[in-house]
């Protein structure tokens, strides 16, 4: 299969577009986090405000770079918009959790702790949660409900195609 006839050009920039939107979307969301910390006085506040900045930067560049591609999505675009978009959110919510000199986490286990807060498995590598700094324990409930939020409407999406096919 070339290159051609898997996704042109035009359906490029408007996978790109919409990942971009929705990157500078999901950044907003390490806003409550960062306000938690900032009460609390906590040092975590840094990670959360990094985190925001780079992300919400990128995923704004990324959306007003390809404003002019026109939103024609296949089917085939959405399936592709879902799965990067569920991958940079991994990234995404792992990166606070890695910054944090104090959690002292490597990569792999950030990114554990990412994709187990927005798949709502609740697993962790972390030795005793209740420890952690206040921020921490919002920002991990907060994945949980943005990820629980994730599957109903791919359920709710998914349910939908099926209907009309049946």
């Amino acid at each position: 299969m070339k290159f051609n006839d898997s996704l042109h050009v035009s359906q490029l920039r408007v996978v790109l577009h919409l990942c971009g939107f929705l990157v500078l979307l999901y950044s907003l969301s390490m806003l409550p986090p960062m306000v938690i910390a900032l009460l609390n006085k906590e040092r975590t506040y840094f990670a959360f405000l990094t985190t925001f900045l780079t992300f919400f930067s990128l995923g704004g560049l990324a959306w007003r770079a390809t404003r002019h591609a026109g939103i024609q999505l296949r089917t085939r675009d959405g399936f592709v918009i879902i799965v990067l978009f569920w991958l940079l959110f991994s990234l995404i919510s792992a990166m606070p959790l890695w910054m944090d000199d104090g959690l002292q986490l490597s990569f792999a286990d950030a990114l554990f702790e990412g994709v187990s807060g927005i798949t709502t498995t609740g697993a962790t590598v972390i030795g005793d949660v209740s420890a952690l700094p206040k921020s921490y324990l919002y920002y991990r409930a907060q994945l949980n409900f943005i990820g629980g939020l994730g599957v109903i409407v791919l359920a709710v999406a998914v349910l939908r195609c099926w209907a009309s096919v049946v």
